[in-house]
C-alpha cells in the first residue's frame, strides 16, 4: 500500500465500513461515529499520530459521502456522531447493482458481497488492490447511477 497516500488508504477502508453498516441496517437509519471507525481500522501497533490521522480522515469521509449522494444524515452531535444516517437510493442501487457489461449467462456478484469479502480479511490484511478494486467499482457505478436510475422510471438522484 506504499504507492497510495495514507489518507486514501484510510478513506477507502472507512468508506467500505460505512457502506457495509448502512446496507446491513437498511432501511432503518442508524448512528455512526466515523472517528470510532478510524480507530477500528488502525493497527494495534500504530502510533498515536497514525491513530489521530485515521480519526481525522474518518471524520471527513462521511460528510463527503453525503455530499456525493451515497447517504444522508439528519444531524451531527458535538462529539462527531452522525444521527439518522441512511443510504440513499443511489447508494443502495450501487451496492446491489449488477454491472451492465456482464452477460446473462453469468451470475453477477453484488457489490456489497465484494465489500464484505474485503472487510472480512481485516483492515490490516485487506490488500490495497482488493480495496481499490471494490471502491473503483463503487465509484464507477456511482458515476453511471443518474443514467441507470433515470432509465428505471424517471427516478432522479
Amino acid at each position: 500500500m506504499a504507492d497510495i497516500p495514507k489518507n486514501m488508504q484510510i478513506f477507502d477502508l472507512v468508506t467500505l465500513r460505512i457502506l457495509e453498516r448502512l446496507y446491513e441496517a437498511f432501511p432503518m437509519p442508524i448512528e455512526i461515529t466515523p472517528g470510532s471507525i478510524g480507530i477500528e481500522i488502525t493497527s494495534d501497533v500504530a502510533t498515536s499520530d497514525d491513530a489521530w490521522s485515521a480519526i481525522s480522515v474518518a471524520d471527513a469521509t462521511l460528510p463527503w459521502l453525503a455530499n456525493e449522494g451515497f447517504l444522508r444524515y439528519e444531524t451531527v452531535t458535538n462529539v462527531g456522531t452522525f444521527r439518522e444516517v441512511q443510504l440513499t437510493l443511489k447508494g443502495l442501487s450501487i451496492l446491489g447493482s449488477v454491472p451492465l457489461s456482464i452477460t446473462q449467462s453469468e451470475v453477477p456478484e453484488p457489490i456489497i458481497k465484494k465489500v464484505k469479502k474485503v472487510l472480512t480479511s481485516g483492515a490490516e490484511k485487506a490488500g490495497a488492490d482488493a480495496v481499490k478494486a471494490v471502491l473503483n467499482e463503487v465509484f464507477r457505478l456511482a458515476m453511471n447511477a443518474p443514467n441507470i436510475l433515470s432509465s428505471a422510471g424517471g427516478i432522479s438522484v
